[in-house]
């Protein structure tokens, strides 16, 4: 990790707010790596509106192609 991320001092509370969560819910959070990337984000828009109505909130980084999609709102 680089050492700014390491040293941070953050809150919770910060945190949450920055990603806009919400206290006591389950937080997924899903991050591709590069072989599997394209299959994990897949997935994850084939699977967001089933991990929304479990209760889960997410956070999801992806690439600029799934951008639009992955951003709250972005769904259909």
């Amino acid at each position: 990790m680089r050492k700014p991320i390491v040293e941070a001092i953050i809150t919770r509370e910060k945190a949450l707010d920055f990603f806009g969560l919400q206290t006591g819910k389950t937080t997924l959070l899903v991050v591709g790596g590069s072989l599997g990337a394209r299959s994990i984000n897949e997935a994850v828009l084939a699977g967001m509106n089933e991990l929304l109505k479990a209760g889960l909130q997410v956070i999801w980084q992806t690439g600029k192609s799934l951008a639009a999609e992955a951003a709250p709102g972005g769904r259909t």
